[in-house]
């Protein structure tokens, strides 16, 4: 085949690609054919410089221990399910991309698939830009993710690693991290996210956050239903709380700077725990740490300064522990501990 030359899939027909290198190719695939647009059932496809759409099932598939692809500065748009599905042990790498406007996510890594997706820009997506599920794994580094109907990166019991990514503007929140999902979500920068927060953990799921911007939408982070992990040397700031816990939330928050938030610094409710360490939170519109409902953190050796509500403020038998910590500068109470709350305050290091 020629370069631009236009491949056009009759009902019944699907073409597979183990042995050929397309260049600047034009894929569509017509309706009523059930199958993908690419089809890799195994050996090894580079497709380069083409424009991939499909109105049945996924633009490009790649399946199989031992198969992989090299998928370089394509256009994959369009399809009625998603852009790219990586499934049954399938690899390869995905780079330079425009991945845009699919009805499921951009990007779909099952079953023990493990690609490298790397600068890709996934937007405008009908579900979310990346989904990983079902031991997934794979790494998503340098891409631009924004404007998806639901999240940007969802995990839900996988392992892939997300880093140097922007990912924003979703419409139902930046990262979403549920069933026991894992991963490392690290150096990315996440905002603008509206509906929820700009890292959601939830049922049990146990990633790991590190040096994350995550700014200037819904909620922050927000770990419930047993949600637990490490979130650590974030800057998190300009959202409604910074971090909420609800629901038997339980993470490891350390060396994080929370700041100038229109609610709470952070807020634990409704059974939440979770250990905070080291942390800066200041200049926050209510309190900096806010405890109610049950919720019982450990909260230790932290900066809690210049907010313009309080320091501590617990209520509604809000319990836990806030231990080595400097306090000051807050307008209201630097501690306010309410009736029949069961808050400890100990080893404070500059008076409220």
């Amino acid at each position: 085949m020629n370069s631009g030359e236009k491949l056009f899939f009759g009902r019944g027909n699907y073409f597979t690609f183990p042995d050929v290198h397309p260049i600047g190719w034009t894929v569509r695939k017509l309706r009523g054919t059930p199958f993908f647009g690419v089809d890799v059932p195994r050996g090894h496809l580079v497709l380069e410089g083409c424009d991939i759409s499909t109105d049945s099932r996924a633009c490009i598939a790649v399946s199989g221990a031992g198969t992989s692809a090299t998928i370089r500065g394509c256009r994959i748009h369009d399809a009625v399910q998603s852009g790219v599905y990586i499934h049954d042990q399938g690899g390869g790498v995905i780079e330079d991309c425009e991945i845009w406007g699919n009805e499921h996510s951009g990007v779909v890594i099952k079953a023990g698939g493990n690609p490298t997706v790397r600068r890709c820009r996934l937007r405008d997506g009908l579900a979310g830009g990346v989904y990983v599920y079902d031991q997934g794994k794979g790494t998503i580094e340098g891409c631009e993710i924004w404007g998806n109907k639901l999240v940007g990166v969802e995990i839900k019991t996988g392992d892939p690693t997300v880093r140097r990514c922007q990912i924003r503007d979703g419409l139902e929140g930046g990262v979403y991290i549920q069933e026991q999902g894992q991963g490392t979500i690290e150096d990315c920068d996440i905002w603008g996210n509206a509906e929820w927060a700009g890292v959601t953990i939830a049922t049990g799921s146990t990633p790991t956050v590190r040096r994350c911007r995550i700014h200037d939408g819904g909620l922050g982070v927000f770990v419930y239903d047993q949600g637990a992990g490490v979130i650590e040397d974030c800057e998190i700031w300009g959202n409604e709380d910074g971090v909420g816990i609800g629901t038997a939330g339980n993470p490891t928050v350390r060396r994080c700077r929370i700041h100038d938030g229109l609610g709470n610094g952070i807020c634990i409710e409704e059974q939440g725990e979770g250990v905070f360490e080291g942390c800066e939170i200041w200049g926050c519109e209510q309190a900096g740490v806010a405890i109610g409902h049950g919720g019982n953190p450990t909260v230790r050796r932290c900066q809690i300064r210049d907010g313009l509500g309080g320091g501590v403020y617990s209520y509604e038998q809000g319990e836990g522990l806030i231990e080595d910590c400097e306090i000051w500068g807050n307008k209201l109470a630097g501690v306010d501990i309410g009736r029949g709350c069961k808050t400890a305050v100990r080893g404070l290091k500059r008076g409220s």
